[in-house]
């Protein structure tokens, strides 16, 4: 049955969504209104954002300092927003950011007067000022291929995984020693590859959920410093 579904989603599915998403389009997802602008990853038509964002709303967020790496249209940021995190969001595509920044200010009822919310266009960290994230939760470019242009980021991680390289390099002058690192990864990825990376850096991955949607796996990783004790 898996095989079929994924025949379904490569030759029906995906043309069909390359053409819809050619404009912007309106999503809803559990009290938030959004819109999609062309070449911003689409939370409602692939699995891992809405698996990781009901991951995210459970977590203990009030006054805790929270990062997304790869914000994208920025719902998992935003239901931080909503939990009281003060949240830091960045993505590599100026399309990404523009529209992170729009659903932001389209949902500002749902947040409080007070609330902390910073969106930057970044490539990773390298403009995000060194400080220590409580969170950060990322759902990657977990593929292994060259990057086109500015929506193939959203999926591409370069062709020896560039992305990784430059993630674990920099990721260390963010945290402290209780901040939480959480990544997502879908089953079709070359994780064992990305594994190896985060060794280099000292980095080791710990699962902690894992959900089976149609026919594609998603796993929820703790990222941990080799050297960290609980």
């Amino acid at each position: 049955m898996d095989l079929l579904l994924k025949a379904f989603a490569n030759y029906i599915l995906n043309p069909f969504l390359k053409f819809y998403l050619r404009k912007e389009r309106g999503f809803s997802y559990k009290g938030f209104r959004l819109i999609v602008s062309p070449g911003v990853f689409h939370p409602g038509f692939f699995f891992s954002t809405k698996f990781l964002t009901d991951f995210v709303a459970v977590l203990e967020l009030k006054n805790k300092k929270f990062c997304e790496p790869g914000t994208g249209s920025g719902l998992v940021s935003l239901f931080a927003l909503k939990e009281g995190a003060f949240v830091t969001a960045f993505d590599s595509n100026s399309k990404a950011v523009e529209n992170c920044k729009h659903n932001f200010e389209s949902n500002k009822l749902l947040f409080g007067e007070n609330a902390t919310f910073q969106v930057f266009q970044s490539n990773l960290f390298d403009i995000i000022p060194v400080q220590a994230f409580d969170y950060i939760v990322v759902n990657p470019p977990y593929f292994f291929g060259k990057v086109t242009n500015d929506a193939s980021m959203a999926w591409y991680a370069g062709k020896e995984g560039e992305y990784f390289e430059k993630f674990f390099q920099q990721i260390g002058n963010y945290l402290h020693t209780y901040s939480r690192v959480y990544m997502i990864l879908a089953d079709n990825c070359e994780i064992e590859k990305i594994k190896t990376i985060a060794a280099k850096y000292d980095y080791k991955f710990q699962l902690v959920k894992r959900k089976k949607i149609w026919w594609e796996e998603n796993s929820i990783y703790e990222i941990r410093n080799c050297t960290w004790t609980d």
